[in-house]
C-alpha cells in the first residue's frame, strides 16, 4: 500500500508541476517527510493522507489506487533555456557546421 501511495503522490505532484517543497508547504508537512512518503520509506496516518490529498486536489482514495513507481531519474532535471540564441536539439539545431575545405 505504501508503494501505491508513494507512486500516486509523485504522479499527481508532477502533473501539477509542484516541487516536493511546494507540496510540503501546501500540506503543512515537513519537506523531508514528503520525500520519505514519495520513496515509500515512511508509514503515514490518515491525517497525513488527507493533508496530501487536499494539497493535491484529489480525493484520498485516489492516492491508494494501485500504481507503479516510475523509474527514478538521476540528477537534477535540466531547466529549459530562455535564451533564444541557445543551442537546440533536432533538425533545427543552431550549432554551426564547419565546412571542410578540399585539399
Amino acid at each position: 500500500m505504501l508503494t501505491y501511495i508513494a507512486a500516486n503522490v509523485r504522479r499527481h505532484r508532477s502533473k501539477l508541476g509542484l516541487t516536493q517543497t511546494m507540496l510540503a508547504e501546501a500540506a503543512n508537512l515537513d519537506m523531508r517527510f514528503v520525500q520519505k512518503v514519495e520513496s515509500a520509506s515512511s508509514n503515514i496516518g490518515v491525517w497525513v493522507l488527507l493533508q496530501l490529498a487536499d494539497a493535491l486536489g484529489v480525493p484520498p482514495g485516489a492516492l491508494m489506487r494501485p500504481a507503479v513507481m516510475p523509474a527514478k531519474a538521476r540528477g537534477r532535471p535540466k531547466r529549459p533555456s530562455t535564451d533564444p540564441n541557445s543551442l537546440t536539439v533536432g533538425r533545427r539545431s543552431r550549432i554551426p557546421v564547419k565546412k571542410r575545405s578540399k585539399p
